[in-house]
């Protein structure tokens, strides 16, 4: 399902944020540009930040699920970097 997005306050975060909130199987709230909740969705700028976005929260899903599948120290290590780096990359 793709991200809705809304301004509010989240754990973390402060009153005022832009935040996905993403749906699915789990739900994952990822802070997010604060562009993402000025620019209405029928600006032609606004389909291509939505798609960065969407990419975003599917590369940090893909490094949770490689953590989680992790058996050896060196795959733990490096699926943790890429959740850091993912988390990096939305801002949380």
């Amino acid at each position: 399902m793709a991200p809705d997005y809304g301004a509010g306050a989240v754990i973390g975060g402060a009153l005022g944020d832009c935040v996905s909130i993403e749906q699915g199987q789990h739900a994952n709230i990822r802070r997010v540009s604060s562009v993402m909740c000025s620019t209405p969705a029928s600006d032609p700028a606004y389909q291509p930040m939505n798609n960065a976005a969407v990419q975003e929260s599917a590369q940090c899903l893909e490094a949770k699920r490689e953590l989680m599948r992790a058996t050896t120290m060196e795959q733990t290590d490096v699926a943790y970097k890429k959740c850091a780096h993912s988390t990096r990359l939305s801002g949380a």
